[in-house]
């Protein structure tokens, strides 16, 4: 009987030591799982801070109105009248089309669904135009919640417009690559539909000026 009882304490204190291996095992674990938990909260936190610590605010807020969006409509009707009267009198018909700021982005806030997407979306936007580049101030709402500065440049090539974008900001981080892609694909399709609405044109020269761009093209027969 005394020999029974020990092997029976023998496997009871395996049994008991195996218990507290796997509850102590659970409990290394759990705490693995939390600091993993409080590690990606800090992560995601100081990410969104990282975005929304810097503001990024245009020297002058321009509101959008159907009166610029009417000046430029007015603009590229005339412009399209003038280069195929040249072009009857046996002239290159070579226009320039002037559009200000407050032309442009009131030309952006009418075409907003454009800055909207499955992948990028940006609302209240004013663009500014300097002798260096187009910039482009706005609320970025998606993927990330964050004040944005775009700077643009325009170039022509082969008689369309080509936009080369020099930088995004978005605060401390580095801007994704894809949010460049797409503001890029965006303002060129923006303003080459409505540089050649209504007509075929070949565009050959872009001067960006202080508070305007000019940009020159004709109509092609």
């Amino acid at each position: 009987m005394g020999k029974k009882s020990t092997e029976e304490e023998f496997y009871q204190d395996i049994d008991t030591t195996k218990k507290e291996r796997h509850c102590c095992s659970c409990k290394v674990m759990m705490i693995v799982f939390a600091l993993l938990f409080i590690a990606g909260a800090v992560g995601i936190w100081y990410l969104l801070k990282s975005v929304q610590s810097i503001s990024f605010l245009p020297v002058r807020k321009i509101t959008p109105s159907q009166k610029s969006v009417d000046s430029l409509s007015e603009k590229l009707n005339q412009s399209i009248g003038q280069s195929a009267d040249l072009q009857a009198q046996g002239q290159v018909g070579e226009v320039t089309i002037v559009i200000t700021e407050d032309e442009l982005t009131s030309l952006i806030a009418q075409n907003n669904d454009d800055f909207n997407n499955n992948l990028l979306a940006i609302k209240d936007i004013t663009a500014l135009v300097n002798p260096n580049a187009i910039e482009l101030y706005g609320i970025l709402v998606k993927p990330l919640k964050s004040s944005i500065k775009i700077s643009a440049l325009p170039t022509i090539e082969n008689g369309h417009l080509k936009i080369d974008i020099i930088k995004v900001e978005t605060g401390k981080l580095e801007t994704p690559e894809f949010i460049v892609r797409e503001l890029n694909k965006t303002i060129e399709n923006l303003i080459n539909q409505q540089v050649k609405k209504g007509s075929i044109t070949s565009l050959s020269k872009i001067e960006l000026q202080s508070k305007q761009l000019a940009i020159t093209g004709r109509l092609v027969q």
